[in-house]
């Protein structure tokens, strides 16, 4: 994956009781407002807490987003590709987007690193 990060936000949220940080792509920074992100960000977060998983998918349906798991649980590795985690009135456009999830282990110990991608960014 050749991905440009805008930059590595402090991890302020903590997912399975690891330290959970966000990036986003240049095209994803780009396409957003501040606002619209922060939006997405915390829907996001509320579908990772409800299923917690190795990538979600977000699209717009029905003038609603419909945010659906489409990966690995990260608790126990089970495959799920159809559930659809959460479902809200859609506020602005909402460009289909991946919200993928990796764990990392570095100098600063071992966390989560949430990116939000558009697909043909992968």
């Amino acid at each position: 994956m050749s991905v440009k990060a805008k930059n590595i936000e402090p991890a302020l949220f903590s997912l399975l009781e690891k330290p959970l940080r966000v990036v986003v792509t240049r095209a994803f920074d780009d396409h957003y407002s501040h606002e619209e992100k922060v939006l997405l960000v915390m829907n996001v977060f509320e579908a990772l807490r409800d299923k917690p998983v190795d990538m979600l998918v977000a699209e717009s349906n029905d003038n609603h987003i419909e945010i659906r798991s489409a990966g690995y649980g990260l608790k126990d590795n089970e495959l799920d590709e159809k559930t659809v985690v959460l479902r809200i009135k859609e506020y602005f456009p909402v460009r289909k987007f991946w919200a993928k999830v990796d764990t990392i282990q570095d100098e600063y110990g071992e966390y989560y690193l949430l990116t939000l991608l558009f697909p043909e960014d992968y």
